[in-house]
């Protein structure tokens, strides 16, 4: 079974000597803990400028589904259309203020996909500000509800 995630926590990160040492757990009732057996980074990501930030974990067993437990369809969606709704799930906070604080419940939003021009507008202050301005980055959300605080899937990548 494999796990998609953002490479900028599964890689380059100097607490992370080896793949086994990262752990996955599913299930809030029942919980399934599950170990990296292999983790393969997108070919272009760079942890300096986080583009391509997704990579596949590779489990070393399966995990049990159930109705805690499944499998998300990552659906293909063209890049140009916007103002459609999109599923995120995200462990950020949920506090507006918390942008250091991880939730430890998976929360699942509902999001409108921004268009390329907004997104640059909203963004065009921001230091990292150059993150948006290629055709690899897609942004969600509206003022007030966003994937996160603390969340890397503020801006979602196409796959």
């Amino acid at each position: 079974m494999w796990v998609l995630t953002v490479a900028h926590c599964v890689v380059n990160d100097p607490k992370l000597a080896w793949d086994k040492e990262i752990v996955l757990k599913m299930g809030a009732m029942n919980p399934q803990t599950r170990h990296a057996d292999k983790i393969i980074p997108h070919h272009g990501y760079r942890a300096q400028n986080k583009l391509d930030d997704i990579a596949l974990v590779r489990l070393n067993n399966s995990f049990d589904l159930t109705t805690e437990v499944g499998i998300v369809e990552l659906d293909r969606i063209n890049v140009d259309h916007y103002d459609v709704i999109v599923t995120v799930a995200t462990s950020g906070s949920t506090e507006e203020e918390s942008l250091n604080c991880m939730n430890s419940e998976l929360s699942i939003l509902n999001l409108p996909l921004m268009s390329a021009a907004d997104c640059r507008k909203i963004y065009s202050s921001m230091v990292y500000n150059h993150h948006f301005l290629n055709n690899k980055v897609n942004c969600v959300g509206f003022y007030g509800d966003s994937s996160c605080n603390g969340d890397a899937a503020d801006e979602t990548r196409p796959v």
